[in-house]
């Protein structure tokens, strides 16, 4: 039960995890699909974001699953060809179910892309030992403006910065998302999304400003997107996280998330 006394995380009726694992994915692009124009592929779903050129998200091939004529490498050969055609790269790409086919995996590796591994994580029991009282947090769609700041703090190169903070208000435009900012005084300290699908609901985004992090900021938002979910009456809160981000999965892991199916994705690396 969480504060106000809503349930949370009860179904009506049994699923599986491969279910769970296909809504989740799904959320994941109907999400990132706010970031450029979709692309339809006969082997996947391209999305191109021509005004954010920098941003992997906004310039990916997902749900790529082989055919008998798309083998790996008419797959790269017709990704490249389509992105190129708008002076684009595609710098990410996701598989059907998570996990992607040798042959297509090994494709693009020998053109300068890289495997990402993950996971896949699904809300147990929610335990929140220490939440900051202090903090304010705010529905993000109060202060965009404190959005793109906070976003123009993400570690990145110099020249990405204002398309972050572009790609963070943006989020916020699509009804199926409802973004939480955290603010330490009137500086912003962190920020998440809850994207809700059906009765699925999808953690996305989570970043602490690097002047806030140790500072219990993520608990703190990850707290206030339970009680949201409650609202919305989600009865399954997912995520996706990169197994190389170590603090990230500690904080989910203490928070009561669990691990439920592997994924990965390749990052072209330049």
């Amino acid at each position: 039960m969480t504060r106000f006394g809503l349930p949370i995380l009860k179904p009506a009726e049994v699923v599986t995890i491969e279910q769970i694992v296909r809504l989740t994915l799904h959320a994941d692009e109907q999400y990132e699909l706010q970031l450029g124009d979709a692309v339809g592929f006969e082997f996947g779903l391209g999305i191109m974001g021509s005004d954010l050129p920098g941003i992997d998200w906004a310039n990916q091939v997902r749900d790529i699953a082989p055919l008998a004529e798309w083998d790996g490498p008419r797959i790269v050969e017709a990704v490249e060809q389509a992105y190129g055609a708008r002076q684009l790269r595609c710098l990410e790409v996701g598989f059907a179910g998570g996990m992607g086919d040798p042959g297509v995996v090994r494709a693009f590796e020998q053109r300068r892309y890289q495997r990402v591994s993950g996971d896949i994580w699904r809300m147990g029991t929610p335990r929140f030992d220490a939440v900051r009282n202090d903090l304010s947090v705010i529905p993000a769609r109060a202060s965009f403006a404190k959005v793109a700041e906070l976003w123009r703090a993400y570690p990145t190169q110099d020249s990405l910065r204002e398309q972050y903070a572009d790609l963070g208000q943006r989020y916020l435009d699509e009804t199926m998302v409802d973004g939480l900012l955290a603010l330490d005084g009137t500086e912003p300290a962190g920020t998440l999304n809850l994207v809700t699908f059906g009765e699925l609901g999808l953690v996305a985004d989570l970043f602490v400003h690097p002047r806030h992090q140790g500072k219990k900021v993520g608990q703190t938002l990850l707290w206030h997107a339970v009680e949201l979910a409650a609202r919305c009456q989600v009865k399954h809160l997912t995520l996706l996280c990169r197994r190389d981000n170590i603090a990230a999965a500690r904080l989910y892991e203490k928070t009561g998330f669990v691990k439920i199916a592997p994924m990965e994705h390749l990052r072209w690396v330049g």
